[in-house]
């Protein structure tokens, strides 16, 4: 009965959430600022509840936890760099955001999000009642551990080849020289799109890297650095070759791929040292710029610190500016999600049946976005925004919340792996990247994945070994 009990009051929360919505009410006994303090507190209390209720019998930080800060986190950052940006520009792009407005629809899809991973897990739970295994024993394919030193050292000579040619190649480390803004759209055509790609597969070396560190903390019940030296020089090595372009999506899916893996290996993740990592990441990210670009900072009268806030979830911004600007009369009818099917298959697959595949990657939001606003490249403003652009309002409810059933299996059937299950990789690394979908676009993921997902096969099928368990 309580398992009903939960999922009936899902589903007057999808009825309550819509109307709230909708509702253009004035409450008689309440002002308008109260009004809207309440739709906002509503939004983000329940969807603080729903993440409660998820973790009440989990012993460590899931990846919706995450999903949920990196929502809470973007406007604390974002709205003060707002008031940041007007006071260099006085105007951000001819007008002002209204960031009210903003920041209620942003809650709205948090919510709806939340709600969708919750009523996954609430049926999860409930079915899983009744799939009790009583087997002795039972078998799943791991890593063959005795071969895994030799996969490491393959990916890694192949990567670092593949560097050394495309920093010959540009003529200069890319994070320490030239325009990074612009110039990192164009690295790939510079040295051959299959040298960049090739020199990029520092991503997987990390991904196993980190596998192989956890498994020797597992097995010498503790973390000792001599013995895993080569294994955080291998890490060291990932971080610092693939992240040498200036995009910053590989390092984020570095650091959320090595912490969802230590919470379910090692244990909970504490609080503390994810926003100590949160902060050190955001003030990294902004470092190099802010020393090469010292001149400009004097003469626009903002110091080290509003400099890192401005440059943090800069992408929150271009979604309050899209809600205000973007004309209805210009919704997308969902051509941007064409664009998440594209990277399923090669150029050469889609030319069989006639389909360019640079035409249906031509409809990606942030690609929409950058001829509508005329710049050089392409414009994120997230799963939200990009919701809106298709659908208005109710693309906002009804994405959002087929977002949160989505993530919700994903997350539930990565917790359902045995630890070190060759399968893990792959779940560990499309939850990464769907952490970033605040401020990115779906077809990032698809992309990212689809793509390192040959590679992640070919390891598995070479390199993987059938494990026996004792229940």
């Amino acid at each position: 009965m309580k398992q009903y009990n939960i999922i009936i009051t899902s589903i007057l929360g999808i009825v309550f959430g819509i109307s709230l919505c909708y509702s253009t009410a004035i409450i008689s006994s309440l002002s308008l600022d109260s009004y809207y303090l309440l739709r906002v507190l509503f939004f983000y209390i329940l969807s603080a509840f729903f993440i409660f209720r998820i973790h009440r019998k989990s012993q460590y930080y899931l990846p919706s936890f995450y999903l949920f800060s990196m929502f809470s986190v973007a406007p604390l950052f974002a709205i003060p760099g707002y008031y940041i940006f007007l006071k260099i520009y006085h105007t951000y792009k001819g007008g002002y955001l209204d960031v009210q407005h903003a920041l209620e629809i942003w809650l709205q899809s948090l919510f709806f999000i939340m709600l969708g991973i919750f009523i996954v897990h609430t049926a999860w739970d409930f079915f899983a009642r009744f799939n009790k295994s009583v087997m002795k024993r039972e078998t799943y394919i791991s890593w063959d551990w005795k071969r895994f030193n030799s996969l490491l050292c393959l990916l890694s000579a192949i990567s670092l080849l593949f560097s050394v040619i495309v920093i010959v190649k540009i003529g200069y480390i890319p994070i320490l020289k030239g325009g990074i803004e612009k110039e990192r759209f164009f690295y790939d055509s510079y040295v051959g799109e299959w040298t960049y790609k090739l020199a990029r597969l520092w991503l997987i070396v990390y991904f196993f890297a980190f596998i192989k560190l956890l498994r020797n903390i597992e097995l010498d019940k503790g973390f000792y650095i001599r013995k895993n030296i080569s294994v955080i020089l291998l890490l060291i090595c990932s971080v610092f070759f693939d992240n040498i372009y200036g995009d910053r999506f590989h390092l984020f899916i570095m650091f959320f791929f090595g912490i969802i893996m230590i919470n379910k290996i090692v244990g909970k993740f504490k609080i503390f040292y994810f926003v100590s990592l949160l902060f050190i990441g955001l003030f990294s990210s902004t470092i190099i710029s802010v020393f090469r670009t010292t001149a400009s900072l004097t003469a626009n009268k903002i110091n080290i610190f509003e400099n890192v806030v401005l440059g943090a979830f800069g992408e929150w911004r271009e979604f309050a500016y899209t809600l205000k600007n973007f004309p209805a009369a210009n919704f997308l009818h969902g051509k941007t999600f064409i664009s998440v099917i594209a990277p399923m298959l090669p150029k050469s697959a889609w030319a069989v049946f006639g389909i360019d595949k640079y035409e249906l990657l031509d409809y990606t939001s942030a690609v929409v976005m950058r001829r509508i606003f005329g710049h050089y490249a392409g414009i994120r403003i997230g799963i939200t925004g990009e919701s809106f652009i298709n659908f208005g309002y109710s693309g906002v409810v009804f994405v959002s919340l087929i977002t949160g059933v989505i993530f919700g299996i994903l997350e539930n059937v990565f917790l359902s792996l045995k630890n070190f299950d060759i399968k893990e990789v792959f779940f560990v690394f499309i939850l990464a990247m769907m952490l970033f979908l605040p401020v990115s676009q779906t077809d990032v993921i698809t992309t990212y994945f689809f793509f390192y997902c040959y590679f992640l096969i070919a390891c598995a099928i070479f390199f993987h070994k059938k494990q026996i368990i004792d229940n």
